[in-house]
């Protein structure tokens, strides 16, 4: 073949092309759909990755895993996620490992098991990364019950404070002060908690002002404990409020007050609520944002009740809130729970997740855990964001065995 001075000029203009569209040729199938899940559609770029995943994308099976696992566009489902996740560490993905080190680690949508936990948490930390490490660190202390290996969790906390994790500061500080898997060192304890509690971590925070009311390591100071004690309850944390509570109760570091004290020991009571929940004002329950605002006050379902019986769902939705609704004449949990069912089973989001909040209270129906979590998930799983920390917390006082048990329910339903 014989070049030409024009085929050499089209030659040329086309690696031009080529060259001045570098992002166009490297934006594929797996990075659209990692855009569409920036932008908030968790639903669709679901849609585009389950093909990919199929195909074998390494990438898109860690990511549809990290979707079903958090319930992100979906209904949340370990098994689903256990499943993809499988497939990705299969193929090395150390993200996929640790996840499902966790998955087995707690029984959730697999088998109870502590030796693939460990197996896979240990495929990921000695790839190097910091939180895979101090997760793996943490398995060894907390994870393997009688048989925990406080050297070996003292071994990778070490390695993920080398580059600066500030968990495994906190963990590694505690290890040191309780002399766990290492000679008690009052001064490591302190140089490790002081990084970690001025870098922000609540548990750090706490067990440092610990230190400086037994006066262990540092010179004791009631100011500097309470100070450090209420850094950590803002973020929630349950053991520093109580702290915190005390210090009020007795006057150490702070100016003796007794009702403040009781209402920190109260909301040290009330972390066994789950977070998150919607608060007091109107029943405790969601609204939807998409219509005008009601006046639980002045209106009454009946406004609503020809609407919802036939078939509205967005009257049905609003005579629930309105029976269901606190502190108003016509109050009737039974009758609230009723028409958000009817709404929820015709796809309406914030009804399924206003009946998860009365199956979570046992108000109008008997209260039932699972199914809270089933209808909260739903909600979750159709967009509605407000549903997520609320299905979360209330996961978190269930059993794995009850998880497992909604996230069937759930993806029944959704079928």
């Amino acid at each position: 073949m014989t070049i030409t001075s024009k085929s050499r000029g089209l030659w040329i203009a086309v690696a031009l092309a080529l060259l001045a569209a570098p992002a166009e040729l490297a934006a594929g199938p797996y990075e659209n759909a990692m855009e569409v899940l920036e932008k908030g559609d968790a639903a669709q770029a679901q849609a585009l990755l389950e093909p990919l995943a199929k195909a074998g994308d390494v990438n898109a099976q860690t990511a549809l895993g990290g979707l079903y696992r958090d319930g992100v566009g979906v209904p949340q489902d370990f098994g689903q996620a256990a499943h993809w996740y499988k497939q990705a560490a299969e193929q090395g993905n150390t993200g996929a490992h640790n996840a499902l080190g966790h998955l087995y680690a707690n029984g959730l949508g697999v088998e109870k098991s502590v030796d693939k936990a460990l197996s896979h948490y240990i495929s990921a930390a000695v790839q190097g990364d910091a939180e895979h490490q101090f997760d793996l660190g943490v398995f060894y202390e907390t994870g393997l019950g009688e048989n925990a290996d406080h050297g070996l969790a003292v071994n990778w906390y070490r390695k993920a404070v080398a580059q600066g994790h500030t968990a495994a500061q906190a963990s590694l500080g505690l290890m040191y002060y309780q002399g766990k898997g290492v000679d008690r060192s009052l001064e490591q304890a302190l140089e490790l908690l002081t990084n970690a509690a001025d870098a922000g971590n609540a548990k750090a925070q706490n067990n440092l002002g610990l230190m400086y009311v037994k006066g262990e390591g540092v010179e004791r100071n009631y100011e500097k404990a309470a100070g450090l004690f209420a850094n950590a309850a803002n973020q929630g944390l349950a053991t520093a409020m109580t702290n915190l509570g005390v210090m009020y109760d007795n006057g150490f570091g702070v100016e003796q007050d007794d009702a403040k004290a009781i209402e920190l020991y109260r909301q040290a009571g009330r972390q066994g609520e789950a977070e998150g929940l919607p608060q007091a004002g109107s029943g405790m329950l969601f609204f939807d944002d998409r219509l005008a605002p009601v006046d639980v006050a002045k209106v009454t379902p009946a406004t609503y009740l020809s609407g919802a019986e036939n078939g509205d769902p967005l009257a049905m939705f609003l005579a629930g809130y309105l029976l269901s609704a606190d502190g108003v004449p016509q109050n009737d949990y039974v009758g609230g729970a009723a028409w958000f069912e009817k709404a929820a089973k015709r796809g309406m989001p914030a009804a399924m997740a206003n009946l998860g909040l009365l199956y979570y209270r046992g108000r109008g129906v008997p209260q039932d855990h699972v199914l809270a979590y089933v209808w909260l998930n739903l909600a979750s799983a159709a967009g509605f964001k407000s549903a997520v920390p609320v299905r979360d917390a209330i996961a978190a006082a269930m059993s794995t065995a009850q998880i497992n048990e909604a996230q069937e329910l759930a993806a029944q339903r959704s079928q």
